[in-house]
């Protein structure tokens, strides 16, 4: 016998307008804190302005220290370019990550999984066929999270990275509705079985 556990659009909106902001903070204030980006940032404008004043007086290379900034800008996007690049096989790393531990968690094979593109939120899922135990099923959901999210968020910090940065907030962003799941998960004994809704956000309770 199976109990159908469904979470409505409704709810999922709500979880994400309500845990992005904590999500984009938790990483960003320990970054900004740690880099002294706000005493860079103004160190910066100093010397800024001091070149340009310079630049002034001496009556040359006004205009290459005046564009500086924007020159800087653009010798930069090759990072940001890269990092886009890199969000569609992150995405589908994301998934596969899913599927793998649901794949060793259940014993299973390949044909365990199934993939698919739910066409009212625009996002990729991951399918699991087999029933998991709970405490099986929520490191399924938070893996991938923690390691294209999280950790490269709390990595940035220390490497002063901000590419990386932006990069784990927003897998951290996109994994929120795994953690939705998981934090009604932990209504459930950690022993019960529970099988992946095929169609919607939610899952079965396997008595």
């Amino acid at each position: 016998m199976e109990k159908e556990i469904k979470i409505p659009i409704e709810d999922a909106v709500f979880f994400l307008r309500k845990y992005i902001p904590p999500s984009i903070s938790l990483l960003l204030i320990p970054y900004i804190i740690y880099n002294h980006s706000i005493f860079y940032i103004e160190i910066k404008s100093s010397i800024y302005f001091y070149e340009l004043y310079l630049a002034l007086i001496e009556k040359k290379a006004i205009l290459k220290v005046l564009f500086s900034p924007l020159l800087h800008f653009f010798n930069s996007f090759d990072h940001f370019g890269l990092l886009i690049i890199l969000m569609l096989p992150s995405v589908i790393f994301h998934e596969l990550l899913h599927a793998l531990t649901a794949i060793i968690f259940s014993k299973g094979k390949l044909n365990t999984v199934s993939f698919g593109f739910d066409k009212k939120t625009l996002s990729p899922y991951t399918h699991c066929k087999k029933p998991l135990y709970v405490w099986q099923y929520k490191i399924v959901l938070i893996l991938p999270g923690i390691i294209l999210g999280i950790l490269p968020g709390l990595l940035s910090i220390f490497i002063s990275s901000p590419d990386l940065l932006l990069f784990g907030i927003i897998f951290s962003i996109g994994a929120l509705g795994d953690f939705l799941v998981y934090s009604i998960l932990n209504k459930f004994d950690t022993k019960t079985k529970i099988k992946d809704h095929p169609n919607t956000l939610g899952f079965f309770i396997v008595e």
